[in-house]
């Protein structure tokens, strides 16, 4: 009995086949690889969204939007990182205590800041693609109008009207006791909204 094998015909034919089915498995599988990404990416963005509403529904004002000095001392470093003096989310919210200004490190509303990744490759997105906004407190950046909130001798209030000018009665003075200084260019201070923008994209 003479035993065969499979002809170069037979295996060309089953290698073709199998290309044609790869060829069209591959974009089936990426556009559910990017779906999944996306999808991901969504909820992640949701769930820090209902974390931003929390912070501000118990401290009346969104997580400080920039770095905070008290008395020369940093107490917010930069409010995109999770670190001991990033985000007010992460390492807890800035207060005023019977006159002392102090971070509340107890009250975590995020256990560290997340990673959002981009659906394309799974990379992830840099905090430079980050957009902070919508503020809802306001501070006079006095000289040497550096940019920071300097919380020992700036004031800093949250809009109770449709202005971002400190009007007594509407607005409402926070965390210190600086005096108003009458007038000047008010800085926003805080943030209640939250995008990524994403190969122009914006989520």
């Amino acid at each position: 009995m003479t035993k065969k094998g499979f002809t170069i015909i037979e295996l060309l034919i089953v290698i073709a086949i199998i290309s044609i089915l790869v060829g069209v498995a591959v974009p089936y599988y990426n556009d559910y690889i990017y779906d999944a990404r996306l999808s991901t990416l969504k909820q992640n963005l949701a769930t820090y969204r209902s974390v931003l509403n929390q912070f501000r529904g118990d401290n009346s004002r969104g997580p400080f939007a920039l770095s905070v000095n008290n008395a020369g001392v940093p107490i917010l470093v930069d409010p995109k990182s999770g670190n001991a003096l990033g985000s007010e989310l992460v390492s807890g919210p800035i207060q005023n205590v019977d006159g002392t200004i102090t971070r509340r490190s107890n009250l975590k509303y995020l256990e560290s800041m997340p990673v959002f990744l981009n659906p394309q490759d799974g990379s992830p997105v840099p905090t430079t693609a980050w957009t902070l906004g919508n503020p809802s407190a306001y501070f006079y950046d006095l000289a040497p109008n550096n940019g920071i909130f300097d919380i020992d001798t700036e004031f800093a209030f949250v809009v109770g009207d449709s202005d971002t000018d400190f009007d007594d009665g509407f607005d409402l003075q926070i965390l210190n006791t600086v005096v108003w200084p009458g007038a000047g260019a008010t800085t926003a201070l805080d943030y209640t909204a939250f995008t990524i923008t994403i190969d122009g994209v914006t989520y």
